[in-house]
């Protein structure tokens, strides 16, 4: 899971990183925390920031997905978890 707020803009996107880490293990999932992700075959899904993540700087959702067990869980039952995750189209 990458958040846009730990790349320079100018740089690398996190869809160019998702892209990168496939290469390296097509097995592993990538989610994008952002405003307004971008998307690639690289990236499983995102997790919307919301306006009360902005306002308040609690990110309770992105704790509890961070903090529950994720040893073999697939994008679907992470979305069945946490309904308010979109997965990349032809996921769900």
């Amino acid at each position: 899971m990458v958040s846009a707020q730990v790349f320079d803009k100018g740089h690398l996107l996190g869809s160019e990183l998702a892209e990168q880490v496939k290469d390296i293990n097509f097995q592993a999932l990538f989610f994008i925390y952002s405003i307004v992700p971008e998307t690639s075959s690289g990236v499983d899904g995102f997790i919307k920031k919301n306006e009360p993540v902005l306002k308040t700087g609690k990110y309770i959702l992105l704790t509890a997905i961070l903090t529950s067990k994720l040893d073999g869980i697939t994008p679907e039952s992470l979305k069945e978890a946490f309904p308010t995750i979109e997965l990349t189209p032809g996921m769900d």
